[in-house]
């Protein structure tokens, strides 16, 4: 086994040799010569659709916001009754448990 200062020059060679035959094969090989692929591009024909899309069947927002303020909004009631907290509630009882645990390790 070798020691970790062995280890970090090995890893530290390894890095200059990799990065110096990156810089070097960047450098001196022309542009030109990388290989080229083909672009393949997807088209749709939109002539091709079975019926037009009718825009004046969507609902628009402003319909949707009338009827939000008309039917009211659903609450699911307080939040303590999800089980969601406050912050302060969640810091005392956190500190709460910080002071239990902590009592219970031997001096």
């Amino acid at each position: 086994m070798t020691n970790p200062g062995q280890f970090i020059f090995f890893i530290a060679i390894l890095y200059l040799i990799y990065y110096s035959l990156n810089l070097l094969f960047d450098l001196f090989l022309p542009s030109g010569s990388y290989p080229k692929t083909e672009q393949k591009t997807l088209l749709i024909n939109i002539s091709a659709l079975e019926e037009p899309i009718d825009a004046s069947l969507q609902e628009t927002t402003a319909d949707y916001g009338a009827l939000q303020e008309n039917e009211g909004v659903m609450s699911s009631g307080p939040i303590s009754s999800t089980g969601g907290m406050r912050l302060e509630e969640a810091m005392n009882g956190a500190l709460q448990d910080a002071a239990i645990f902590s009592s219970q390790i031997p001096s």
